[in-house]
This record gives C-alpha cells, sequence and structure tokens, in this order.
C-alpha cells in the first residue's frame, strides 16, 4: 500500500507534500479549475472594457443603447448588460460575444435598429488578439492584439462603427440594385 508515502509535484506551486497519489492529483485539478476561472474573469473584464470603450467613441452612457448578446450557447440572441451570460467560450478556444448598438431615428422612439457585431478573443503569448466579424457569416478579418499590460480597448471601437457602416451602404445597394426580398430594415 502507498499510505504514507510523499509524493512530489512538478507544478511549481511550491506544494510538494501529498499524503497520496490521490491527494496530489485532486491539488492538481484544483489549481487548473482556478486557472480557467481567472482566464474566464479576466476575459469578461475585456470584454467589458471594449463594451466601455465603444460607449466612451459613441458618447453613449445608458446600457440601453450599447449592451453585449450572446452569439452563442443556450442564450443566443439574448441581450445583456454585462459579460456574464453574453460571453461563451467556443470549441474553437476563443471567448465569443456581441455588441449590440439600439439605433433610433428620435432617441428612444419606436422602431428602432439593433445593428449587432460579433466578437471573439482570447489570449496568445500573453496578449489578447480580438478579433471582429466583418459580415454575418462568421467570418473575422478584423484583428487587433491588446497589449496585456497596457491594453487600448478604444482600438476596437472605430472598427465595430466602419463595418456596421459598411454593412448598412452594402445592404441598400444590393437592396435596390439586386431587389434582395431577404434584407429586413429596421424602417
Amino acid at each position: 500500500m502507498m499510505e504514507g508515502k510523499k509524493v512530489m509535484s512538478e507544478n511549481g506551486d511550491g506544494n510538494t507534500n501529498f499524503p497520496n497519489p490521490f491527494e496530489e492529483l485532486r491539488h492538481e485539478y484544483v489549481q487548473v479549475k482556478r486557472q480557467f476561472e481567472q482566464y474566464k474573469e479576466e476575459s469578461y473584464v475585456l470584454a467589458a472594457c471594449i463594451l466601455q470603450a465603444l460607449k466612451q467613441y459613441l458618447c453613449v452612457t445608458d446600457e440601453e443603447t450599447v449592451s453585449f448578446y450572446a452569439t452563442e450557447g443556450h442564450m443566443q440572441g439574448r441581450s445583456f448588460t454585462g459579460p456574464a451570460g453574453a460571453v461563451v467560450l467556443g470549441d474553437d478556444t476563443f471567448w465569443h460575444c456581441g455588441v449590440v448598438i439600439r439605433l433610433w431615428d428620435d432617441p428612444y422612439a419606436l422602431p428602432h435598429e439593433n445593428a449587432a457585431v460579433a466578437l471573439r478573443f482570447k489570449k496568445i503569448d500573453g496578449n489578447y488578439v480580438v478579433q471582429v466579424e466583418e459580415d454575418e457569416q462568421k467570418v473575422f478579418p478584423h484583428e487587433i492584439t491588446l497589449d496585456y499590460e497596457e491594453p487600448d480597448f478604444a482600438a476596437v471601437a472605430p472598427i465595430i462603427v466602419d463595418i456596421l457602416k459598411k454593412r448598412y451602404h452594402h445592404a441598400l445597394k444590393d437592396y435596390l440594385q439586386n431587389s434582395d426580398p431577404g434584407r429586413r430594415w429596421g424602417f
């Protein structure tokens, strides 16, 4: 039996004394789970900072005009004021979420248009790589690397706005030239 045998850990956390291999395995599990939870929290903070930078860029302060929406998972399509619920870890190991901007002809008067863009991001080599969806086909050609120590969240906002402006112009052109009956306009 292995009772009482001390097991050496190689994970670098300084804890090298375990009464048995099960306790060492349990310890490793807890450490990895904590690392993931920390990464998840960092990712939520990153998403919240990007949303805040977008609000500042647009000169909008309320949570109803600019918010998150879930692009994946069981909450897909739902809007959120914070990242929890909207930010989901995808099978591609990127965190996925969307931002939605509600646009009105007259402030807060119906009807309104929901302009949305999907984002995905992950930590690579100590920095965050943020990708912005070009169109609604899950193509992410716009990539920005944010320095982990001093991230420039404001760099993402103009890309989001430019993409949305291009979409509107393309949609109008497509509708007028091709009579695309599939286009849904908010007005």
